[in-house]
């Protein structure tokens, strides 16, 4: 823990320095050490955890010494300054330190960019058409993604929703382990999105989230911090003319935030036109060997 060791040490340094004070000056008032141990765990904690005014109100509780909370006040007010000056608190440091996607208020860089400016424009997705459940099955367990936004097809990127692969992956495995009918070749399809039937195939449809997020390519960074903070969601997909354009994590964010630079990208969707109609050349953009995820940007130059 970081507060108990925190006001015991504070409180062996404040000990120290009462018995250095009661033995210098030896006339006049009798010094008392343990007023100089209840200041020092005060500021101690005060400088590691950054907390004032309830560190005040639990030094008064633990004392209940009226005169001694102008001492506290003054040793928590000047630890925490201090402490600012030479950096974060423990806490603010382990969230660095771990990775965790904590926002903090609204940095000047939101209110400076968009949406399109760090999005990730390169993403890999899902399609509605037939697969084999093996292939379904090897994109889930190989991808280090937690989910895909899902789209029409390989020319036609209308965003449908997000699938995220825990839940998909579980399933899969439980219907082979289940079902003796089912095995490695059995055609899996997103029957209620696509628009060719796909009879006897494992219906996924219902893995599909379309409340997920969507924001505009134009969308201030601002709002999108606050969708962040007030919503709690991991990620927000971009979106123009209905067509997929890019994705926004929380923690891909919080990175931008913390690192001050903002991206920037070819083509601005904001005022890029909806995409040409399936098969025109144009339009068509490559996917992966497997036809099952996009390798190439959204946004072509």
């Amino acid at each position: 823990g970081l507060f108990v060791p925190s006001l015991y040490t504070g409180a062996c340094l404040g000990r120290c320095v009462g018995i250095f004070v009661s033995v210098v000056y030896t006339s006049g008032t009798p010094v008392n050490p343990g007023v100089y141990a209840m200041v020092g765990a005060a500021a101690v904690l005060g400088g590691v955890c950054r907390v004032t005014i309830s560190l005040v109100v639990i030094m008064f509780g633990l004392t209940s010494a009226l005169q001694l909370i102008v001492p506290f006040m003054l040793a928590i007010l000047t630890a925490k300054l201090v402490g600012d000056f030479f950096g974060d608190g423990i806490y603010d440091a382990c969230i660095i330190l771990r990775g965790y996607p904590y926002l903090h208020e609204p940095h000047d860089v939101c209110f400076k960019a968009r949406a399109c400016d760090i999005m990730d424009d390169q993403l890999e997705c899902l399609v509605t058409e037939q697969t084999t459940l093996a292939e379904m099955t090897s994109l889930l367990q190989n991808t280090e993604h937690g989910g895909f936004p899902l789209v029409v097809s390989r020319t036609d990127h209308t965003l449908l929703g997000y699938v995220h692969c825990t839940p998909l992956l579980r399933h899969l495995e439980t219907s082979v382990k289940e079902s003796a009918l089912v095995n490695d070749t059995f055609p899996v399809a997103f029957k209620r999105y696509s628009k060719v039937k796909a009879p006897g195939a494992m219906d996924l449809s219902k893995f599909v989230d379309e409340t997920v997020v969507r924001i505009v390519p134009e969308t201030p960074l601002a709002q999108v911090h606050n969708i962040f903070r007030q919503l709690g969601v991991k990620l927000v997909l971009v979106a123009r003319f209905g067509g997929l354009a890019g994705m926004i994590t929380k923690k891909a964010f919080v990175d931008h935030l913390q690192e001050g630079h903002v991206g920037h990208v070819a083509k601005d969707p904001a005022v890029s036109r909806p995409a040409l109609p399936e098969g025109s050349e144009e339009g068509a953009r490559e996917l992966g060997a497997n036809g099952s995820g996009m390798t190439a940007p959204l946004l072509q130059p």
